[in-house]
């Protein structure tokens, strides 16, 4: 199994991770989510913390078995049970300044025979607790970052044939190639110049006054939806509400914005399966009727999928919509990652639930404001992936005219 402390490129991937993922400033509160199976990187990410200026690094570990446990086994009556300090700890720091950064390294079988219906009210009680904490990251508050570590119980999904040592290092050259990280070459740079390319692209596209968007696919995609109003299409690193540029995702390819949350029309189908904390969600089909989904249907993981539709009235309406060619990068590699954080950066996708507030002047906004709108809002964000070789997205601007944005999967000419 790959040494991280001997081999340079961890060490370049953890400075790429704080530096150009977070931004840290001096001085700056880190707050790092992790799975345990990942504590040899996160050692490395806490001393590039310190190194960069941290005051302090604040590690959560989380366990997905013992999630588990939870679900099985503990009480009816004590399953929704949030301890105070839980919530208090996240929403505390989101009054602090601090950086969140989250290290993904799901196990897309944890949950796998779980009871869904008590699994989604365990996950519910703690959106609710956390909101706070959530709202401040959807809106680019305060700055967070998400990136990825291999670790077994991950790899074993992605490279099941090969023997577990083998495949954890497998999936780690696959994320340090993605990233860009050789050992040789710059990768905080090479990363800021990707983000450039990114935000002018969505700049392109906001500035075409996109009113209405149509997909088709030979999946079974037919779907039409409106954009609200002012509606800005963004990409790579965001600023948070001081003016610091960070970078939510770790990789990204998106090109994404809000749609309205009452135009919805049609069916989409998912061309890639779900990994929803624990669960796989396989053939997603969602038809939808001024917004909302109307009917639903998966290959597997249905009864997950009907949970999260249920979460509340804004889980059944869309969030995000992006765009991300097919010629993608992560795409290329010809690898199922079962995670959203890769697999939504190989392919076009939607999300239902909480929407990203992408309109002229959100920040002058009121919530009350941004849903009347169109801007989505839930408890829940979750994507899906609609992407094919075969999709065609055509576009309708603010004076009617029509015109391509995607062919065959990729951008039209005039978008690349």
């Amino acid at each position: 199994m790959a040494d991280l402390s001997r081999d340079p490129r961890f060490a370049q991937y953890a400075r790429l991770i704080v530096e150009g993922g977070c931004n840290l400033h001096p001085g700056q509160e880190v707050v790092l989510s992790a799975p345990v199976a990942c504590g040899e990187f996160v050692h490395l990410l806490v001393r590039q913390c310190y190194q960069s200026g941290a005051s302090d690094v604040v590690v959560l570990y989380n366990d997905p078995a013992l999630t588990r446990a939870r679900v099985d086994l503990c009480p009816d009556d004590s399953l929704e049970i949030v301890p105070p300090w839980k919530a208090d700890s996240a929403n505390y720091y989101a009054d602090r300044d601090a950086v969140y950064l989250s290290l993904s390294c799901p196990d897309p079988q944890a949950m796998a025979g779980a009871d869904s219906r008590r699994a989604a009210r365990y996950t519910r009680a703690l959106q609710v607790a956390q909101r706070p904490a959530s709202d401040a990251r959807m809106a680019n508050i305060r700055p967070w970052c998400i990136a990825a570590a291999s670790a077994p119980c991950w790899a074993r999904q992605v490279y099941p044939l090969l023997p577990e040592e083998e495949a954890v290092d497998r999936l780690w050259e696959d994320i340090l190639q993605i990233m860009g990280v050789t050992g040789s070459a710059d990768p905080v740079a090479d990363w800021f110049c990707h983000q450039e390319d990114l935000q002018r692209r969505g700049e392109r596209l906001t500035q075409a006054g996109i009113r209405k968007l149509r997909y088709r696919s030979g999946l079974g995609t037919d779907f039409t939806v409106e954009m609200p109003r002012g509606a800005v299409w963004t990409g790579g690193s965001e600023y948070d509400r001081s003016g610091r540029l960070f970078s939510p995702n770790m990789p990204t390819e998106e090109i994404f914005s809000a749609p309205h949350r009452l135009t919805a029309e049609g069916r989409l189908v998912s061309s890639l399966p779900l990994n929803y904390q624990g669960n796989l969600i396989e053939g997603i089909r969602l038809t939808f009727h001024h917004g909302k989904v109307t009917s639903f249907d998966a290959a597997a993981g249905r009864e997950v999928l009907a949970e999260i539709l249920a979460t509340d009235e804004g889980a059944s309406y869309l969030g995000e919509i992006a765009l991300v060619p097919y010629s993608s990068p992560i795409q290329q590699r010809g690898v199922l990652f079962y995670s959203t954080l890769f697999d939504e950066n190989a392919s076009c996708h939607f999300a239902v639930g909480e929407g990203y507030p992408c309109l002229e002047n959100a920040d002058q906004m009121t919530p009350d404001q941004l849903l009347e709108a169109g801007v989505n809002t839930s408890l829940t964000h979750v994507d899906f992936m609609v992407g094919t070789k075969d999709l065609s997205i055509t576009a309708w601007g603010r004076n009617g005219e029509e015109f391509p944005i995607f062919v065959d999967g990729e951008w039209a000419p005039e978008f690349r």
